[in-house]
């Protein structure tokens, strides 16, 4: 709530990747919400020019980039992930760019420690709280196809990863009376 008060910059984020562990996959889309003004930001690799070992680099520089603009993050499950993968990709890529310290309010904290529900899982949550979720499914189908870069598969991404950055960002407002005060901006 402070973050409000004192009207910090605040971006709602989530990646969309190729696998778990970022030394053996890679940044496939993210989406960038500016939760102040509305406005959305989205990244696809299809976007960038291809490096011919780091299929990601670019595009995972100028999400850090964005990223860096902003007082707040707001993320669902973005400390052990998302910044984790953007920081390690960039790191294997060579680039000497990484997520500042900017604040970070992780809504899966809230849900964890302060809720008890059956599952922690960000469509499950959204559906207890807020009554529906935007959330979407993945399927191998998918999956194979962007692996092969298909364009429609990365579309496919690129929706799940909006309706994921939109059920965070409606939470995120839920939550916002019972967050603790004590978010340093860094």
């Amino acid at each position: 709530m402070i973050e409000i008060i004192k009207k910090w910059s605040i971006l709602v984020l989530d990646i969309e990747t190729s696998g778990l562990r970022a030394d053996y996959a890679h940044v496939i889309c993210a989406v960038a919400w500016d939760y102040n003004t509305g406005k959305i930001k989205t990244f696809r690799i299809d976007a960038y020019p291809e490096h011919p070992s780091m299929p990601d680099k670019y595009l995972v520089e100028e999400i850090i980039e964005h990223v860096n603009k902003y007082d707040v993050l707001v993320t669902w499950n973005g400390t052990n992930f998302d910044k984790k993968f953007l920081n390690t990709r960039a790191f294997l890529n060579g680039s000497r760019k990484m997520i500042k310290a900017i604040a970070n309010r992780d809504i899966i904290y809230f849900a964890r420690h302060r809720l008890l529900v059956a599952s922690r899982k960000l469509k499950f949550v959204g559906e207890i709280v807020l009554g529906k979720s935007t959330k979407t499914f993945t399927t191998p189908k998918i999956w194979f196809a962007l692996m092969r870069g298909k364009k429609w598969a990365i579309d496919k991404m690129v929706h799940h990863c909006r309706c994921d950055v939109r059920d965070t960002a409606r939470l995120y407002k839920r939550f916002l009376p019972y967050l603790s005060q004590d978010l340093k901006k860094k």
